[in-house]
This record gives C-alpha cells, sequence and structure tokens, in this order.
C-alpha cells in the first residue's frame, strides 16, 4: 500500500479581519470600528492593540467588499477623445492630481476620437459602477450622457455646454481669434488653419476666431486653400498636401 503523499504547501491567504480580531483579542465588529472609525468609540488600549495586530499580520482592507457596502467604488472615470493631444493628457494628469488627495482613482479610456468608442467606455463605466465620469466629449455629446444618466452616474463634461449637465467651457472663438491676431502681428500675412473633420463645436468656433480676425485685418491674405480639414487630431491624420501651404 502506497504512503499517502502529503499536498504541496500553498501560498498562505491574505489575512483577513477576523484574523486580526484574533489577534488583538476582540471582535470583529470592534475592528471594524477601528479601520473606519465609527460609527462607535474604541477605547485608546483597545485600538492601539487592534493597530498593533493590523501592523503584525500586514492587514490590508478589501476594497471591493467596502464599496459594495458603502455603494461608493472611490473610483472617477475619464473618456477623452485622445490621449495624444496634449491638452487633454494634461488634464487627465490634474484630475489624477486632485483625486489622489482623496483617496481616489482614475479610470482613463482612450477614445480614439471615435464617437462609437464614447459610448461604448460609458456602458463599461456605468457596469464597474463608477463614483463619477468627467466626459471630453469627441462629437455630440447627448448619447453618451444619455448612458450615463441611465446608470445615475454624476457627469462633468468639458469643452460642450451641455446644460443642464455641469459644464466646462472654453471661448473658442475667442482663443482663435487671439491666435491669429497674434500671428499677424508678428508680420505674418498667409495663416492657414487646420480642423478636423468631425466639426466639434470648438473646432467650429476656433475657425470663427480666425476668420473674424482675418476680416479685421486687410494684411491678412486667406482662401480656401489655407483650411485645412483632418480626420482626427493625431498627427498620421494630417493630409499630405499641408506642407506644400
Amino acid at each position: 500500500m502506497e504512503e499517502a503523499k502529503a499536498a504541496p504547501p500553498t501560498s498562505r491567504s491574505r489575512p483577513t479581519r477576523d484574523d486580526v480580531a484574533r489577534r488583538a483579542g476582540v471582535s470583529s465588529a470592534v475592528v471594524s470600528y477601528v479601520l473606519n472609525n465609527g460609527p462607535r468609540p474604541v477605547a485608546k488600549t483597545t485600538l492601539d492593540r487592534v493597530l498593533e495586530a493590523v501592523r503584525e499580520l500586514n492587514y490590508r482592507p478589501n476594497d471591493i467588499a467596502r464599496s459594495l457596502r458603502g455603494q461608493r467604488t472611490h473610483t472617477v472615470g475619464l473618456i477623452t477623445p485622445t490621449l495624444t493631444n496634449p491638452v487633454y493628457a494634461e488634464v487627465a494628469m490634474g484630475i489624477t492630481d486632485v483625486l489622489g488627495d482623496e483617496s481616489y482613482l482614475l479610470m482613463v479610456c482612450d477614445a480614439e476620437d471615435s464617437p462609437d468608442h464614447d459610448t461604448q467606455y460609458a456602458h463599461m463605466l456605468v457596469s464597474k459602477q463608477v463614483d463619477a465620469v468627467v466626459l471630453i466629449p469627441t462629437a455630440d455629446a447627448a448619447d453618451t450622457l444619455a448612458i450615463l444618466a441611465d446608470g445615475c452616474v454624476p457627469v462633468v463634461v468639458i469643452e460642450q455646454n451641455a446644460d443642464p449637465t455641469p459644464s466646462v467651457v472654453f471661448d473658442a472663438e475667442r482663443t482663435g481669434q487671439l491666435a491669429t491676431e497674434h500671428l499677424i502681428e508678428l508680420g505674418r500675412t498667409r495663416i492657414a488653419i487646420i480642423r478636423e473633420r468631425r466639426s466639434g463645436r470648438d473646432s467650429w468656433r476656433r475657425f470663427a476666431g480666425y476668420k473674424k480676425a482675418s476680416k479685421r485685418r486687410a494684411s491678412m491674405s486667406t482662401t480656401s486653400s489655407w483650411l485645412v480639414v483632418t480626420k482626427g487630431s493625431q498627427p498620421e491624420s494630417t493630409p499630405q498636401n499641408v506642407s506644400s501651404i
């Protein structure tokens, strides 16, 4: 009769709240009060004993279980047209800095200049139960906002006025005008503008500012050849004939 072989050793399982309670000689409820700072007060000696047990066992609370209990995931989603645009990358970094101070995580979704990706990511973020979404729409935001509204996810929109949804908008027309006037003041008279084919509202407004500045300055030469339309914001989407301008 063959001798039974011992089962191979398994990796040590991560400690639980019950393990901390046993080590500290308290109930699991008391451990919860210490880690969540309430709702009931804990004596100083007991609190110190629990925290020592946490350190000894290297205990880490289960964030998933805590989010299910508290109905919060401490995660915010960002849907952006593309991270290759340095402006959007800077926005993402700024949001990350602010959220980090509040112990939140940012889930970044690069839509790659595709409105379909906007809506797909909206469905995904709803299923992930994020606490909120910052949306920089690739095109019109209506469909994406409807998905997030159905999922009861709070939203802030950047670059589009999506009233009544909270929005952060820029004076794109004034920006286009100021940029064009600056080039004119530098003595430039043949000034081209590159726009995206997807015709975002801000893109149209910048173009309007460009045209307003050109009309005010008789020295500026403008023809239809100074308008270059691209398929997206990535460098590879710019037509080859832009070099001939």
